[in-house]
């Protein structure tokens, strides 16, 4: 089952061991993730939608704009831009 979004800009960074980190956090200053407040480390897969703008910094891949970003658990977390409801 899929845990709940989380949203706000966000920081690639591969690891050594070949897996990748995500953090989500409220600003990126210099390629590095500010004020964050989710993570997932060493994360096996993660799949970004095309359309998601990434700036590369050093190591570091990052958004200048916010995405949402899931994980379904099976550690393959998944990254797209918001999709929000139409208002009536």
């Amino acid at each position: 089952m899929p845990m709940h979004p989380d949203r706000g800009l966000l920081v690639v960074h591969d690891e050594t061991d070949g897996t990748t980190s995500v953090s989500i956090c409220a600003k990126v200053i210099d390629g590095k993730p500010q004020d964050v407040y989710a993570q997932y480390h060493h994360a096996p897969r993660v799949e970004i939608d095309p359309d998601v703008a990434l700036t590369r910094r050093g190591r570091n891949r990052f958004t200048k704009e916010i995405v949402e970003v899931t994980s379904a658990g099976d550690g393959v977390v998944n990254v797209r831009y918001p999709k929000y409801d139409p208002l009536p």
